[in-house]
């Protein structure tokens, strides 16, 4: 019986560490932010250099710009 007693004791901090890790772990899975990458091309389907990109968040009003590559592509990271 005093075994009983102490395979309670020594589980109990093994259950709670498990129980602390599972809830932790779908908090942390998520993430409020958002990549966004694309190529810029010509009506011809060129690829266009050095162009602007500028994207706005309709509801903050926030506003982002990036510069598309020697390739045309452009890449906005980490958006919210």
């Amino acid at each position: 019986m005093h075994s009983g007693v102490a395979s309670l004791v020594i589980s109990r901090p093994l259950f709670v560490g498990l129980l602390f890790l599972t809830l932790a772990l779908p908090v942390s899975a998520q993430t409020g932010s958002a990549r966004l990458q694309g190529t810029v091309k010509d009506s011809s389907n060129a690829v266009l250099p050095a162009a602007t990109v500028r994207i706005s968040n309709l509801n903050t009003g926030i506003e982002h710009e990036s510069v598309s590559n020697s390739a045309g592509f452009y890449v906005f990271q980490s958006l919210t």
